[in-house]
């Protein structure tokens, strides 16, 4: 659970970054953003998960807590591929 605090935290120091014109502050808080609606909207997609082999419904009021929870977990991954992909993006316009 600490991890998906540390998040946050990410998120605020992006905040802070972009607020002074940094690019990682940007694409941290891009990446954050990213990871997070996927997870929230993967949520809304398909609302039931397996409890015990029962479908199980998800309440609008749980969604929120969910999406934290799945939005860490995908921020590991696209995080690191924001950030790649940003650099690929400015290689490309360089060149150009």
């Amino acid at each position: 659970m600490i991890l998906f605090i540390a998040f946050f935290a990410l998120a605020g120091l992006g905040l802070l970054l972009w607020a002074r014109g940094v690019t990682v502050g940007r694409t941290l808080l891009l990446g954050l953003i990213l990871s997070y609606a996927i997870a929230f909207g993967e949520l809304c997609y398909d609302p039931y998960f397996e409890d015990n082999g029962l479908p199980a419904f998800i309440p609008w009021s749980e969604r929120w807590g969910w999406a934290v929870f799945l939005g860490g977990f995908l921020a590991i991954a696209i995080v690191p591929a924001t950030f790649a992909a940003t650099f690929i993006y400015r290689k490309i316009a360089r060149q150009t």
